[in-house]
This record gives C-alpha cells, structure tokens and sequence, in this order.
C-alpha cells in the first residue's frame, strides 16, 4: 500500500462536485476507504475544498474532501486525488463491498471482546 493507509480499488464511476458554485461531472477511476482519484475536464488547485457526490443505486454519498494532487493531461482534462474528510460509514462499507469483489476476499476484520 505504501504511504496510503487504506488499498485503492480500479472504478469507473460517474461522479458529481462542486466548485465555483457550479456542478461539475467527472469519473472516479479508483478509491479507497479515505480517497478517491476523479477525472474531469475541470481540476481545481492543490489544498482546495472540495464536496462530492456519489450515486451508486439507491446510495447517495456526500463526502466533503480536500484536493492533494493534480494531474494535467493536456488538452482534454486531467484528475484530482482528493482526500476524503469524515467519510461516512455507509461509504465505507460500499468501498470494502468493491475491494472484496476485486480481491476476492474479505476487507472487513471481526475483532471478538
């Protein structure tokens, strides 16, 4: 995992954010319990403020995050690695559900007391 305290998992998921006042799309191409890479046309700055919607089914997360990294791809847009502040813990168990159907295996560790 490296310096990331949680794995990240390959997604191709439609995403909403704000910025400038104003919803913009993108795609979340991976992420993680904590994190989140987004592809779109539009980045903001490094440090910036970021609120996140993500519809999965009847699921809808909104997760306030901070952006960490940019990425500029030219022409056609870039991506953001976003941090995600006090994710919720219906989006956690959503991320552990996808990382146990790409890795075959449980995320999820049951401690007995």
């Amino acid at each position: 995992m490296g310096k990331r305290g949680f794995g990240r998992v390959s997604t191709n998921l439609l995403v909403d954010f704000y910025w400038g006042g104003e919803l913009r799309e993108g795609a979340v191409t991976n992420l993680s319990a904590n994190g989140m890479f987004i592809k779109s046309e539009i980045c903001l700055d490094s440090g910036s403020d970021i609120a996140v919607v993500l519809i999965v089914g009847d699921e809808v997360f909104k997760i306030s995050g901070k952006v960490k990294r940019t990425e500029n791809t030219g022409g056609t847009g870039g991506g953001m690695g976003v941090e995600l502040l006090c994710p919720s813990i219906s989006y956690r168990k959503f991320v552990c559900t996808v990382q146990d159907y790409a890795h075959n295996g449980p995320c999820l560790k049951i401690h007995n007391r």
